[in-house]
């Protein structure tokens, strides 16, 4: 299951934990890029959960962004811009 949302992070390890339970992968994946991104295909896609979850869903990801990572665990990028994450996105959509 991949979750694009920009919900709080506490909802996304609540997801993480019910797709744990029925044994399903889960990544935490937000976007920056806005609908001409998306539009375009130049999305940055920033991931948090496990590495075999994230291995398995980063080629059907690579299909409609530029750039995807795994930045750590679930929930670490759902935060608001006003900590930082315009900043931090800015520095993944840099070549």
């Amino acid at each position: 299951m991949v979750h694009h949302t920009t919900a709080s992070a506490d909802l996304a390890r609540e997801l993480e934990m019910a797709a744990d339970a029925r044994s399903v992968g889960f990544v935490d994946a937000p976007v920056s890029g806005g609908q001409g991104g998306a539009e375009s295909g130049q999305l940055t896609v920033m991931c948090g959960g496990r590495a075999e979850a994230f291995e398995r869903v980063a080629p059907v990801i690579d299909c409609y962004a530029k750039s995807v990572r795994l930045m750590g665990e679930t929930g670490r990028w759902v935060v608001r811009a006003s900590d930082g994450t315009r900043e931090k996105n800015e520095r993944l959509e840099r070549p």
